[in-house]
């Protein structure tokens, strides 16, 4: 019985450890909310950091916090204000 329950309490602790491994979201309210060691992002509109990406057609991509599916997705152009349209990551479009 007293296996059962180490097994059991082992499992459990394992559980929550990997909750609290997974990325939370951040809301930013200003641009000095996203700045991060060295890299200074901004606070979009939508209140989620982004931060340069050259490789984005705004030049900046939405930090790995940002919440409602935008993660690691490109900005948009008219600078985080559309409906979820646009480009994610590996070049597929994604809503409209």
């Amino acid at each position: 019985m007293r296996r059962a329950c180490g097994v059991a309490g082992s499992v459990g602790v394992i559980a929550a450890l990997a909750m609290a491994c997974r990325p939370t979201v951040f809301a930013c309210e200003d641009h000095s909310d996203c700045a991060t060691g060295q890299a200074v992002g901004r606070c979009e509109p939508v209140g989620y950091c982004s931060y340069r990406d050259p490789a984005c057609p705004s030049a900046y991509r939405y930090g790995t916090q940002a919440g409602d599916g935008l993660a690691e997705q490109c900005v948009p152009v008219d600078g985080g204000t559309s409906s979820g349209s646009g480009t994610s990551s590996d070049g597929t479009s994604r809503g409209s």
